[in-house]
């Protein structure tokens, strides 16, 4: 009888916790954004991630963009963001100075293809060891 109760009781946990550790280990570090709610996102994010932009974005969403990771390098310094724009659409510019001086807080970054012109110094003094572009297409 206390075999079986041994046996009954490993089952019941492995029923009711089977489930917790693999939502745990299924727990991604991607967060999918819009240009609505990323300056947020950003702002409030107490981890290293890759933040996921859809949908339309623009040169007022790259500046929003810019003033999170200001926000982020005060709030936790060290910690840093890879950002995948490689779905969106209609951003035609990376302006002069964009993400200039991120330090370490802009790890990576995934260029959309609409991206016609990255002007100077877009990328300057990004300090991260780690810092990877990525440009899915750039015509120049």
């Amino acid at each position: 009888m206390k075999k079986f109760l041994k046996v009954f009781a490993l089952c019941a946990l492995c029923v009711f916790a089977l489930p917790a550790i693999c939502s745990a280990q299924n727990k991604s570090s991607v967060i999918t954004a819009t240009k609505d709610d990323v300056y947020d996102m950003i702002r409030s994010l107490d981890k290293d991630c890759t933040i996921e932009l859809v949908g339309e974005i623009n040169e007022n969403t790259i500046t929003e963009i810019r003033k999170a990771l200001d926000v982020l390098a005060k709030k936790n310094p060290g910690m840093g963001i890879n950002l995948d724009m490689s779905k969106t659409t209609e951003l035609k510019r990376i302006p002069e100075n964009s993400f200039c001086r991120c330090h370490e807080t802009l790890k990576g970054i995934t260029i959309p293809s609409s991206v016609e012109i990255i002007e100077n110094y877009a990328f300057a003094w990004c300090t991260s060891p780690a810092m990877n572009l990525t440009a899915l297409e750039i015509r120049l």
